[in-house]
């Protein structure tokens, strides 16, 4: 390529960059605590550009960027979108209990171990990441209640009706009211980033890719 066809081509990529939307979806932990610093650093880095965050379940996430409804997707490996997956952070699976809980192990827990246990879990839908670990483990949870807000699921598990099983992202430290244990061996979701072929993605959403 001519130097002048290049300069030519790098600036309709920059105004291409400039002028595009990016549509991102999310699930719920990932919207609170990676969205707000992706945009604020993108903006900074592009400031005319338009950044669109739809919060979902994984399924409507992935089922978004499948139909092109979303140009990004953060999922984890329960997706159906598996084999399209870019890994990103492994986010360790916390047994959640309330405070007067002490494991036999005393700083871990084991599936064993809470498979005699009540069991607090997240509304159809939200609950992927527990439901593989149960399966992977053989676990058959004889009471289950189903709560559709993390945050009302942890006061429930704080009152003592019961354990949960939640992932490390949505807390922040130590939390007031409840204990967070480790599983032996360690459990994790692997949190991952999916898209539209490269082919469709506006030059902004493939900045952001990059």
């Amino acid at each position: 390529i001519k130097l002048g066809d290049r300069i030519t081509q790098e600036k309709q990529e920059i105004l291409g960059v400039e002028k595009s939307t990016v549509r991102i979806g999310a699930f719920n932990s990932v919207t609170m605590k990676w969205i707000p610093g992706i945009v604020r650093s993108f903006k900074e880095k592009y400031p005319g550009i338009n950044i669109e965050v739809t919060q979902g379940k994984y399924s409507e996430v992935s089922e978004g960027v499948r139909t092109g409804m979303l140009d990004l997707g953060f999922v984890t490996s329960t997706t159906e979108l598996q084999s399209e997956i870019i890994p990103l952070y492994d986010d360790p699976l916390m047994c959640v209990t309330e405070k007067s809980f002490v494991p036999k192990n005393k700083t871990y827990v084991t599936a064993k171990e809470i498979s005699s246990m009540k069991l607090l879990m997240q509304a159809e839908g939200l609950a992927q990441d527990t439901e593989t670990f149960l399966e992977k483990h053989k676990i058959k949870i004889s009471s289950k209640i189903r709560v559709a807000d993390d945050s009302s699921l942890v006061a429930m598990v704080s009152s003592g009706f019961g354990i949960s099983i939640m992932p490390r992202l949505l807390f922040s430290g130590k939390e007031p009211g409840i204990n967070l244990y480790e599983f032996s061996p360690r459990e994790f979701r692997t949190i991952g980033l999916i898209s539209v072929r490269d082919a469709f993605l506006s030059p902004a959403a493939r900045k952001m890719k990059e």
